[in-house]
């Protein structure tokens, strides 16, 4: 994880660039009260990428999977059925 930092120096432009791109369908599920990349990250995501769909989990941060398992999977599970 120490190294995220630096290397989001070096490959961040090529990772996002590599999203915003991707012809694979892509979809986000965001816990908004995540304090890093909480509600300012959605709505970066949502101006750049606006054909994404975005699940906002109410009361989730950072840890979506853990910390609200069933919504998650319920989430990705909807997603699938629409693709």
């Amino acid at each position: 994880m120490l190294h995220y930092i630096a290397d989001r120096k070096i490959d961040g432009e090529a990772w996002v660039t590599a999203m915003e791109t991707t012809a694979v369908p892509v979809a986000f599920i965001w816990g908004p009260d995540d304090p890093v990349s909480g509600e300012h990250m959605i709505a970066t995501v949502e101006q750049r990428m606006p054909h994404a769909p975005i699940t906002r989990l109410p009361g989730v941060g950072h840890w979506p999977m853990l910390e609200d398992p069933a919504v998650v999977s319920a989430a990705v599970l909807d997603y699938l059925k629409r693709v």
